[in-house]
């Protein structure tokens, strides 16, 4: 476990990529070519993936912020806004069976657009489109085979009704597209945007930077728009998420979810959201004493799992003496 924990808070692997983006700020084509081959090879050679739920499941994650995902969806939802447009002509009509005024969650009433970005095989893009009732939902990732199965899995065509108001025709539509590079989603458009684990499968930091700041020009935060972000419990999110949230002008706020302190062999992952006017609506969640012990860990010697800054040569004498 301390190896493992160390080498994520590391965030960069051996081997990983160090090309620029272009100078306009698109992705390297070898870039794009380099994530799009690594995951066609892990889903040809790995089928099993392609039902993979990563790090946690959607209730868990959604139970962490909930009071931000459902400002979301009454900013969707308001009258002022409307409906936004379709988002494509090969939307697919798709239905749902959520029941918000059941459990809590408010209804985006058929308004508002989620973006579920290099979703892989999660559902929580679609997910949370459905028990929301958001208008319309896009699934993006780097792999055209991942997101023709994601097409086979969601793309229905069956009316879903309004659920109470708005646009009656929901839809989900299919896009293959780096997630640095979402040229196909409005700016300001999004009312949440899902990261879950996207950010772990890019190598370096100047690739989680560069799809941080494509989630952010694509989000509303005018109307309570927000980024949310699952990942690997590493100290070095924690650096990013608030680095890039203080050069955008936005707020972060990070929970611990798991079944214990990664210090004692707990798993834990990094439920976070990025937003505008998020401490405002955080008052109201109740403490947690896991988030707190391990994010003031993390504060006070930058490593989730050590009570005490590592020394100098510690992180190069446990991976990487033999280079």
């Amino acid at each position: 476990l301390f190896l493992q924990s160390r080498r994520r808070e590391r965030e960069t692997p051996r081997g990983s990529l160090s090309w620029t983006m272009d100078r306009d700020g698109s992705p390297d084509r070898r870039e794009e070519d380099y994530y799009r081959s690594h995951w066609s090879r892990v889903y040809r050679e790995d089928p099993s993936q392609l039902d993979r739920e990563w790090h946690c499941g959607y209730e868990k994650a959604l139970a962490a912020i909930l009071p931000f995902v459902n400002r979301a969806a009454s900013g969707a939802a308001a009258p002022m806004r409307g409906a936004r447009d379709d988002p494509g002509d090969d939307g697919a009509v798709a239905t749902t069976s959520g029941n918000a005024a059941a459990t809590g969650k408010v209804s985006a009433r058929g308004n508002g657009l989620v973006v579920d970005v290099g979703c892989g095989s999660s559902s929580m893009g679609h997910q949370m489109w459905n028990d929301f009732h958001f208008g319309h939902l896009v699934l993006t990732d780097i792999d055209e085979g991942v997101v023709r199965t994601m097409r086979e899995r969601f793309g229905t065509s069956e009316a879903s009704g309004d659920g109470g108001g708005g646009d009656a025709r929901r839809t989900v539509r299919f896009v293959a597209c780096d997630a640095r590079d979402m040229s196909d989603v409005d700016t300001a458009s999004c009312a949440v945007v899902v990261d879950k684990g996207t950010l772990d499968a890019l190598s370096g930091e100047d690739h989680k930077t560069a799809m941080l700041r494509e989630c952010a020009r694509i989000c509303d935060f005018a109307n309570g728009g927000i980024i949310v972000s699952v990942s690997f419990a590493a100290a070095a999110r924690v650096a990013l998420l608030r680095s890039t949230s203080d050069e955008l002008g936005l707020e972060s706020f990070t929970r611990v979810v798991g079944d214990g302190d990664p210090k004692y062999g707990g798993e834990a992952v990094f439920v976070s959201v990025l937003g505008r006017g998020l401490w405002d609506v955080s008052a109201g969640l109740a403490r947690c004493e896991l988030t707190e012990t391990v994010l003031a860990r993390v504060a006070r010697s930058g490593s989730v799992i050590e009570d005490e800054p590592p020394d100098s040569g510690d992180e190069l004498t446990l991976f990487d003496g033999d280079l």
